[in-house]
């Protein structure tokens, strides 16, 4: 099989499918989608696949407004699931895994080249066209490219690389907190790895990554297949049972430095804001006792 960049349909020909998963996301949706779209526009074709479950707003009526407005917007809804799926990480992987069956039998999908996965709560905020195109311009043959950040890496749950994130690091978490306690474990197991990585890096080979954004060819996204549980019934990281049937079909997954999505998240332990936060708390405390005076 052909593969790398010379085998890769000009993005100008290529159809994209955007995939995403959706709950409680009235208020925000029409422009997390917006902003994909503006993202995607050098496709050929873009079309945009919503998951929703669980829903108390009114993210149906949204839903069904935007799919009434454009063609090219459909989504499914499965139901209030959390009564028969109450853990988190097995709702997520059962809606994923209803994508990835709609790629594999919807006609609707059945000439989409690439899908371009993507978390809808804010977290692909700096996501441009430039950073799509530049997938295009990685010399390695690539299958899966995953999103970077320009603050830290943020996303180790859903990582895995032999040295910088060999394992589950919230399993490791929970074996240093009896240790350390939680905080110094959270720094040992979690943002200890959170590094930022220059956008001017080579591409990273990894075995597992997302970061809020992943651009799949059809036949890696095919290969894979969704599991929110390990086989005792804890849960994982729904990516990662996804990216280690990519990669035993052959297919190469890599972290993009150039596809920045966001810069700080809520996820990442940002020193220069607790500085601030402390700097205000103290002069807040100052005032008042000047006031007390």
């Amino acid at each position: 099989m052909t593969r790398g960049p010379l085998a890769r349909k000009p993005i100008g020909e290529a159809n994209v499918l955007i995939a995403g998963l959706i709950r409680d996301g009235a208020a925000s949706l029409d422009r997390e989608v917006r902003q994909l779209l503006a993202a995607t526009a050098g496709f050929h074709r873009v079309q945009v696949l919503l998951i929703e479950s669980d829903s108390t707003d009114d993210t149906l009526a949204t839903l069904t407004g935007m799919a009434r407005r454009a063609e090219h917007i459909q989504f499914l809804s499965l139901g209030q699931l959390e009564p028969s799926l109450p853990q988190r990480t097995a709702r997520l992987a059962h809606c994923r895994n209803a994508y990835i069956e709609a790629v594999r039998t919807d006609p609707r999908y059945r000439d989409v080249d690439y899908v371009l996965v993507s978390d809808l709560d804010g977290m692909n905020g700096l996501l441009d066209s430039a950073a799509l195109h530049s997938c295009f311009q990685v010399q390695e043959a690539w299958d899966v490219l995953t999103a970077n950040q320009g603050g830290p890496y943020y996303d180790i749950w859903a990582l895995r690389h032999p040295d910088w994130s060999p394992d589950d690091c919230l399993r490791l978490l929970s074996r240093l907190e009896p240790l350390f306690g939680h905080e110094v474990a959270r720094d040992i197991a979690v943002y200890s790895r959170q590094v930022r990585i220059p956008r001017t890096s080579p591409p990273i080979a990894v075995q597992s990554a997302f970061g809020g954004l992943a651009l799949y060819t059809r036949e890696a996204l095919l290969s894979g297949g969704y599991e929110g549980l390990d086989p005792e019934g804890f849960e994982v990281c729904e990516h990662v049972p996804h990216h280690a049937r990519i990669c035993a079909a052959g297919h190469r997954i890599f972290i993009n430095p150039q596809l920045i999505n966001t810069a700080w998240t809520i996820h990442t332990r940002n020193k220069q804001m607790g500085r601030v936060i402390k700097h205000a708390i103290r002069t807040g405390v100052r005032q008042w006792r000047q006031n007390k005076k």
